[in-house]
């Protein structure tokens, strides 16, 4: 599949994050968050880890034949200097299986692989298909840790490695 990958930055672009976002809300129902709006786009165009650079941050638009397909939003060097970060990986559910996710981490490998050594990205309370996903792209488990929110609720924080 091929995908262009464009960064957000206008609000025609924004407003095509937040309908991907809409297009996934079992995403948001699976780590606890609340339905999205614009300021979440915001928050996400912008946030990075502590300690990183705004400049380490990559927070794109996916496109196929010219059309919104998913958001690409990544970190690097994090959260080692031979690493990139894959914050976020979304596509809308009626898209899904259609090859757009393999073919970012295609991507990714490609054009990463050449100056870091490995790909991160963590999967908060991921079913079996999720992992069954990324094992097949090549990641491996680091850990799996269950974390206690502020709600009182436990989430599990999946933390998966791929080799570039």
């Amino acid at each position: 599949m091929e995908l262009t990958y464009r960064p957000v930055r206008s609000m025609p672009q924004r407003n095509a994050v937040l309908t991907i976002y809409r297009g996934a809300l079992d995403y948001f129902r699976r780590t606890a968050q609340p339905a999205p709006t614009r300021g979440t786009v915001q928050t996400d165009r912008h946030h990075v880890p502590a300690g990183c650079s705004s400049t380490a941050k990559r927070f794109d638009l996916l496109y196929a034949d010219a059309q919104p397909v998913g958001v690409l939003d990544l970190v690097m060097p994090y959260p080692t200097v031979d690493a990139v970060y894959l914050q976020l990986l979304l596509v809308p559910r009626q898209l899904r299986h259609r090859g757009i996710g393999s073919a970012v981490v295609a991507h990714l490998r490609k054009q990463y692989g050449p100056t870091r050594d490995w790909l991160l990205t963590t999967v908060i309370n991921a079913d079996a298909a999720q992992l069954q996903f990324w094992q097949q792209a090549g990641f491996a488990v680091l850990n799996a840790t269950r974390v206690a929110k502020a709600s009182g609720d436990w989430q599990t924080e999946t933390t998966l490695r791929l080799a570039l």
